[in-house]
């Protein structure tokens, strides 16, 4: 592995709040390098296994040898793509590109599609089993659609790479943070924290288990 690469991988590794994950690709495998539980994480052939943050390069290195030739590497504030091309004197391409962040309503009107949300939305109980909304939590729904358009312009204005906190008092089902959580990360490429407060042990522990 070139210098170039090394500094170029390394130096995006020390934010995590920032970071996603890493994907290197061979012919006919995938390997992946994630945080999980605020540690790193590298799973190859559905196994995992905790990597320390000094041992990744040297695990990238070990991969490039063995043939994996694309590297994906994920970030909120943007990806970035090397490609190790062949000869002995070939320099890796390594290109960037910024998140294209532009939610936009469905034709019902909503910034939450409750198709692509829809996993979510049945392990709170919004919508049933066959992916329709329930007639009793319709409402419910389009409150927090309502909330994330009114905060939408605010979280534009914030910096893409740096880590938001929520503080969600009195959660008690928690819908407002999942639904938040799930809106700030997969549609807006945003790291986030919630921190959710109630006095009902059984809604808390409830919520642990979604």
């Amino acid at each position: 592995m070139t210098n170039i690469l090394r500094i170029a991988i390394s130096s995006r590794l020390n934010d995590k709040d920032d970071f996603k994950k890493i994907i290197l690709t061979s012919e006919n495998k995938k390997a992946y390098i994630y945080l999980k539980n605020d540690n790193f994480v590298f799973q190859n052939n559905d196994e995992e296994a905790v990597i320390k943050e000094v041992d990744i390069i040297n695990k990238i290195e070990e991969l490039i040898q063995n043939g994996f030739k694309s590297i994906i590497c994920e970030f909120y504030s943007g990806d970035m793509r090397i490609e190790i091309l062949s000869g002995k004197n070939a320099k890796p391409k390594i290109t960037y590109s910024k998140p294209l962040i532009m939610p936009e309503e469905t034709e019902s009107g909503t910034i939450i599609d409750p198709d692509e949300a829809n996993e979510l939305l049945k392990a709170i109980e919004i919508v049933s089993s066959d992916g329709s909304t329930k007639a009793d939590m319709m409402r419910k729904f389009i409150q927090i659609d309502n909330f994330i358009k009114i905060i939408l312009p605010l979280l534009n204005k914030s910096s893409q790479n740096k880590k938001i906190f929520i503080l969600d008092c009195g959660s008690g089902k928690s819908y407002l943070s999942f639904v938040m959580n799930y809106f700030l990360r997969e549609k807006l490429r945003r790291n986030c924290h919630f921190f959710c407060i109630d006095t009902n042990i059984e809604l808390i522990e409830k919520c642990r288990g979604i």
